[in-house]
């Protein structure tokens, strides 16, 4: 995935954090759809403010594939300081990704 998608969801997640429309939406939450596959779906139909239309499925299927290794392994809250919130949880695991991110310059 290209790091400009990256960044681009960076910015649609921080939209809608700053929103405020979307912060009873919980870690939990956002992990089961993450887990069971659904997060592309999910975000698409709960999360209208947003455009996700540059992401295409087969990096959707990247970014699951991630997503749900940290999910499994990193303690979200001592690693990334998220507890409440599931867009930043979105935001941290979007970060993490930029910062691994083979294009990377800091990974060459």
């Amino acid at each position: 995935m290209k790091m400009y998608k990256f960044t681009y969801l960076l910015w649609q997640f921080n939209m809608m954090l700053d929103s405020g429309k979307y912060d009873a939406v919980t870690v939990s939450a956002i992990k089961v759809r993450i887990s069971n596959g659904t997060l592309p779906n999910y975000l698409k139909s709960q999360f209208p403010d947003a455009d996700f239309s540059m992401i295409e499925p087969d990096e959707w299927a990247y970014l699951v594939k991630e997503w749900s290794g940290l999910a499994e392994m990193v303690d979200e809250d001592r690693k990334m300081g998220v507890v409440h919130r599931g867009i930043c949880l979105l935001l941290a695991y979007t970060i993490n990704g930029l910062q691994s991110h083979p294009e990377n310059p800091r990974n060459k």
